[in-house]
């Protein structure tokens, strides 16, 4: 397997890049050549010109596209916005959020990406009434996967079964599954069987890590999805490499470990603590970011080197 990583690593915050060209550069140096590319970053502006009709989002990839051929580098995924709640609003942000999501895969297009990861309308329901809205969610950008040779991906919120009626419910050829660790460690459900169980539907993975459940006399605590490095939480990576050894899986090992190194309000319900009087180290500077980067991959290449897996 080739190992790949976000480019909301840097794009998320704001802090350490603006565009997806700044974040691409800051990968030079850190092992990567295969990259995420992520359009979560369009949620910080809201006149981004991926939510506006026209061609204003070329400029972006375009720009993206010219460093990661400076520096070799490929896209080999992206990640749709995340926009649940605008999906959910109907009228004009809906609107909004559709037109941004054509967008994405009209640049994914442009940029030889084969897939985009695409969270559902009621993301994680798996009720007949959810499956159909999720159909209706579907069809309102099948022609742009069509028109520009790029499969949708959908996300685990459930199980294999889940992802497997999702795609079977949507009667498109062009929706498959993305199997995130860190969503599964959550919910305390099989790595193994489910990653075997979806197969060949399997066209990509989200590797990071969390604490998922913490059982004790005293206390339950439910992890947030925090998006940490491997190793930094309770996932076992034995079966879920194994998962994918026995599933045949053809895609990249792609981290989503954004919090590897976390700036101040990586999550707004758990924000760094604030001192009046000074903010200096509020957020990691550049180069700590970059190191941590660095570490992601040196630990995602020993991990399938173990299994005897790993690609450059």
């Amino acid at each position: 397997m080739k190992i790949a990583t976000t480019t909301l690593d840097y794009l998320e915050s704001g802090i350490w890049a603006q565009t997806p060209a700044e974040a691409v550069e800051l990968f030079k140096d850190t092992g990567f050549r295969y990259l995420d590319f992520s359009f979560g970053y369009i949620q910080r502006d809201c006149n981004s010109p991926f939510f506006l009709k026209g061609d204003g989002w070329k400029k972006e990839a375009y720009d993206a596209a010219n460093v990661a051929a400076k520096y070799g580098f490929e896209f080999v995924l992206a990640h749709a916005s995340i926009n649940h709640e605008d999906y959910a609003a109907g009228g004009e942000r809906q609107e909004r959020a559709i037109l941004s999501l054509k967008n994405s895969i009209a640049a994914c297009g442009m940029l030889g990406i084969p897939d985009i990861v695409i969270h559902g309308y009621l993301y994680g329901k798996d009720d007949q009434a959810a499956f159909e809205a999720n159909k209706c969610f579907y069809e309102k950008f099948s022609e742009e996967l069509e028109k520009y040779n790029v499969y949708g991906l959908i996300e685990n919120g459930g199980n294999a079964e889940y992802l497997l009626e999702a795609i079977k419910v949507s009667k498109n050829p062009r929706m498959k599954a993305v199997w995130d660790v860190g969503h599964a460690n959550i919910t305390g459900m099989s790595q193994y069987e489910n990653i075997t169980t979806l197969g060949e539907q399997l066209r990509a993975v989200h590797i990071h890590d969390n604490f998922g459940h913490v059982y004790s006399d005293k206390l339950e605590f439910k992890d947030i999805d925090t998006h940490m490095a491997p190793f930094a939480g309770t996932c076992n990576y034995d079966e879920i490499i194994q998962g994918l050894l026995d599933a045949e899986y053809k895609g990249y090992f792609t981290l989503e470990a954004c919090n590897a190194m976390r700036w101040h309000e990586s999550y707004t319900w758990n924000p760094r603590k604030l001192w009046s009087r000074d903010s200096r180290l509020l957020n990691p500077p550049t180069e700590l970011r970059v190191a941590a980067e660095k570490l992601l991959y040196q630990t995602a290449k020993t991990m399938l080197e173990t299994y005897h897996c790993f690609e450059e």
